[in-house]
């Protein structure tokens, strides 16, 4: 799977730098009064990109057919992994269905059921509102759990409060436990979903791990730059006060400045952390799919690690 891919980013680079020299002989070709060796050059230019399109064509068949008998055989990759574990799924706006989908066919298989879902809004993730989440972390805090006086900004107090009161607690190994009743959990539920910040299902009971499934924005389009750094915040947040988190993405986030790859730069390394995070790159391939189910069955006994195929990942599949 790695080496298919990556072939397929081979072969668009080799590709863009065959169209890069065609479009100079264009420009440089009336100039240089060398017009048949200027059409012999086109006529090898046009041979090398569609050789190099034939490549990239062939290897995302490959990585299609992979997928395809990847989906066969994911549900025994996780089999067991996350027995009579609960799973919370947080979704956010620019997320893929089919990446969620995905993930939640494999948590069943995986001896897991899912505690509660959430849908963050563009509200939640708007510098608009980061001022509103500040207050609702303060005012509908759960009675054991605590802010962050050093770091106060709104994705991570909101995340705090969400890992308080959603997920179980753990200072280590596999035993966790709530940190909110059912009374608390629900004043924090109906304050986030009647301020219009996110979609709940379920969260009935805390979950022991939780998988933040995100796109593939690199963070540096627009705004993108602000929820990008948003999201890292809000899942340190949850992953600080709460037993474990996975993000998962698309390959995009893993680049420049984007989610994934801005909680690498903060954690890669940092043995003994307490805040429990893992990170997947390609949620849109079977095997970050698998590696998101497998990942949080290590994240929850304090094991965290990088998965995918983007350069930040230092693996491929989680174990």
């Amino acid at each position: 799977m790695s080496h298919n891919r990556s072939g397929i980013a081979v072969a668009g680079a080799a590709c863009g730098i065959a169209l890069g020299t065609v479009f100079g002989v264009y420009v440089l070709g009336p100039h240089s009064g060398a017009s048949s060796h200027v059409t012999r050059h086109n006529v090898d230019t046009e041979r090398k990109v569609d050789s190099v399109t034939a490549e990239r064509n062939q290897a995302n068949k490959s990585v299609q057919a992979a997928d395809q008998l990847g989906v066969t055989l994911a549900p025994d990759a996780v089999k067991g992994r996350l027995q009579d574990k609960a799973v919370l799924i947080i979704t956010t706006p620019d997320v893929n269905k089919d990446d969620v989908k995905a993930v939640n066919g494999l948590i069943e298989p995986a001896g897991a059921h899912v505690a509660g879902t959430i849908g963050l809004k563009d509200k939640f993730v708007a510098r608009d509102g980061g001022d509103d989440l500040k207050s609702i972390a303060a005012t509908t805090l759960p009675a054991g759990v605590q802010l962050s006086e050093r770091n106060s900004s709104p994705g991570w107090h909101i995340g705090q409060l969400m890992g308080g009161a959603f997920l179980k607690k753990s200072e280590g190994g596999d035993n966790a436990e709530e940190q909110s009743t059912g009374p608390e959990r629900k004043i924090v539920r109906d304050a986030l979903t009647q301020g219009d910040f996110l979609t709940a299902d379920g969260l009935d009971e805390p979950a022991d791990v939780a998988i933040l499934i995100t796109g593939g924005s690199d963070g540096k389009k627009g705004n993108h730059d602000y929820v990008a750094g948003f999201l890292r915040d809000f899942t340190e947040g949850l992953g600080h006060n709460g037993s474990g988190v996975v993000a998962a993405s698309r390959p995009g986030a893993a680049e420049d400045n984007g989610v994934i790859a801005r909680l690498r730069d903060s954690h890669d390394g940092q043995e003994g952390s307490q805040t429990k995070i893992s990170t997947v790159d390609d949620i849109n391939h079977v095997t970050g799919q698998v590696s998101a189910i497998r990942a949080s069955a290590d994240v929850i006994t304090g094991k965290t690690g990088s998965y995918g195929i983007m350069d930040g990942a230092k693996a491929a599949v989680a174990q």
